[in-house]
């Protein structure tokens, strides 16, 4: 990155692009505050008076799922040798699960006011239950927030020849004001505003390579399809392949489910509609963010035909070498011509600036309404509530920057950042989910299966996606803790059927041991196949080629979910 960063000349970055990036942020800033009337009560903080238009929160939506690192990788993945389309196979599965959340989901919410889902869950499960799924929320949120704030300020820490640290600083001032100014409101008016800069961008980008390419939009398409760029179907059955129909269908709809279903930061925006049937519209009509996708993923097949007719630099091919993700923000500063370049830098910006506010407003609401509420000041006004709001605002801005300043030293351990954040989602939504549906389907059971179906479903996670001799040591470690937790407590609280729960737990211990620790060995110039369950201390690399069992990455919700459910189902108790 450093390397990157001496490549950029002032030849490249114009200053009319700093002038427009700071009236980009100044005018959003003016418009969210003229859209945020004055907060009176936490209910206007958190839900902006549930009279919020269904479009405006459908507009905030896609700008929220749509991150600045999608605004990024979706080009390069197609820029690079394989690329295609068959990323979209993932879309079937996010569009068939907003229909879900729509007419299943929303109506349970709206029966009574509630500000979050884990409300609604301590609702039909208990108090517990409540506690236990907005922890493990803010635990999500933490990690995966830190690490895409992360992403987006090496981007821009690249593009504008600034420090990190400003970079993370940046993100993190402009968030805390516009949640600050009028909390959910200003999150979701600033949020339309950046829709569409991103929307409009993309376009612009596109036109503007499509005329710059000789031969314009039919040799774009040309040099596409010899490159097999638009390759869209994808039937296979590998398990390892993340795009592929069966992982759009049941791995991304599981996914989808999580966040947009029960994640706080896109269903706090649904809870500002003024009723159920707006809320729908809002879900619903979000399906419409595939089509940027569908736009970056043709500008990426752009930049094919674009650097085929004008070929990168020495310098700047080993640059791409080096880091592929940096193929679109180089194009940026180095092909389009000034203030264009900076309304896109904008957009990227905004997207960090958009997925971080969204976070803020719903760690803020999970706080105030979960912990500090009920247990610290039940009986103080709403006066007090909106400073105390306003308070953890900053706190969470805070916390969610320092987060993305440690993902600096943590990314030199890994290969692939992006892919990280994705892997810290994982460990919460399937067990967010998993407990909604017991509280969902009215399995008459308590909050007690949880206790054990929670942690279970987040260790069955992590066998799934490390395989190292410390990963084993945690996997063992972690099992046994829980299942001697589960016997202790079981006799202590003279718990029914005992021994089949058990039983079930050990059977539950078993898969998780095979998936993680169990793989098959391949003997050096043979076909026999020796399988092992690879104990810590049994180690024999010299000798045996390792096959690890390998699921792709959207697979651990469906996973996640079915772990959740299962287990809570079994051990917990009849209400």
């Amino acid at each position: 990155m450093e390397r990157l960063t001496e490549y950029f000349t002032d030849g490249y970055w114009h200053w009319s692009n700093f002038v427009v990036i700071i009236l980009y942020l100044f005018l959003t800033t003016l418009i969210g505050k003229i859209f945020s009337k004055r907060q009176h009560t936490i209910r206007d903080f958190f839900l902006g008076g549930k009279k919020l238009p269904w479009g405006a929160v459908c507009g905030s939506i896609i700008a929220t799922e749509i991150s600045a690192v999608t605004f990024i990788i979706v080009p390069m993945m197609i820029f690079t040798e394989g690329g295609n389309f068959t990323y979209l196979m993932l879309a079937f599965g996010t569009i068939l699960a907003r229909f879900i959340i729509g007419y299943w989901f929303l109506p349970v919410y709206f029966e009574k006011e509630v500000y979050s889902p884990y409300q609604y869950m301590g609702n039909k499960l208990g108090v517990r239950v409540d506690k236990m799924t907005s922890i493990l929320f803010m635990i999500g949120s933490i990690l995966g927030q830190g690490v895409r704030v992360f992403v987006i300020a090496i981007v821009l820490q690249v593009v504008l020849k600034i420090p990190l640290t400003y970079a993370i600083i940046i993100i993190g001032i402009f968030a805390i004001i516009w949640t600050w100014m009028g909390g959910i409101t200003t999150v979701i008016w600033t949020d339309v505003v950046q829709f569409i800069v991103f929307i409009g961008g993309a376009i612009s980008v596109f036109v503007f390579i499509a005329l710059k390419v000789p031969g314009n939009m039919g040799e774009i398409i040309e040099l596409g399809m010899q490159a097999d760029k638009f390759k869209f179907w994808n039937f296979s059955f590998s398990t390892a392949e993340a795009f592929t129909l069966w992982c759009g269908l049941f791995g991304t709809s599981f996914l989808t489910l999580s966040s947009h279903g029960i994640d706080q930061m896109n269903t706090q925006r649904l809870f500002c509609c003024k009723n159920v049937s707006d809320a729908r519209k809002a879900i619903i009509w979000s399906s419409l963010g595939v089509l940027v996708t569908f736009i970056m993923l043709f500008v990426g097949v752009g930049l094919v035909a674009y650097y085929k007719h004008f070929p990168l630099s020495h310098i700047w091919q080993s640059v791409i070498a080096e880091d592929a993700r940096q193929i679109f923000p180089v194009f940026i500063v180095t092909e389009l011509p000034p203030v264009f370049s900076g309304l896109l830098i904008s957009a990227v910006l905004a997207a960090a600036i958009s997925s971080l506010d969204s976070a803020l407003a719903a760690l803020s609401q999970t706080t105030v309404t979960g912990f500090y509420k009920p247990y610290f000041a039940p009986l103080r006004d709403e006066k007090h509530y909106l400073f105390v709001s306003r308070m953890f605002v900053v706190f969470w801005g805070i916390a969610l920057s320092l987060m993305a300043f440690v993902c600096e030293p943590l990314s030199k351990n890994y290969k692939d950042i992006v892919q990280l954040a994705l892997a810290m989602t994982g460990y919460t939504y399937g067990a967010l989910l998993g407990t909604f549906f017991l509280g969902f389907f009215n399995t008459k059971r308590d909050d007690y299966g949880l206790l054990w179906g929670i942690p279970f479903s987040m260790l069955f996670i992590f066998s799934l996606s490390w395989h190292n001799v410390y990963s084993r040591i945690v996997v063992y470690l972690f099992m046994i803790i829980l299942l001697s937790t589960w016997i202790f407590s079981s006799i202590k609280n003279k718990e029914k059927n005992i021994i089949l729960k058990t039983i079930f737990l050990l059977g539950i211990s078993a898969i998780i041991l095979i998936s993680h620790a169990g793989y098959f060995y391949i003997l050096p110039n043979s076909k026999n196949i020796v399988f092992d369950l690879a104990l810590p201390w049994t180690y024999t690399f010299d000798v045996f080629k390792p096959v690890f069992f390998s699921l792709a990455w959207p697979w651990n919700f469906p996973i996640g979910v079915l772990t959740t459910f299962v287990i809570g189902l079994v051990i917990g108790r009849k209400k």
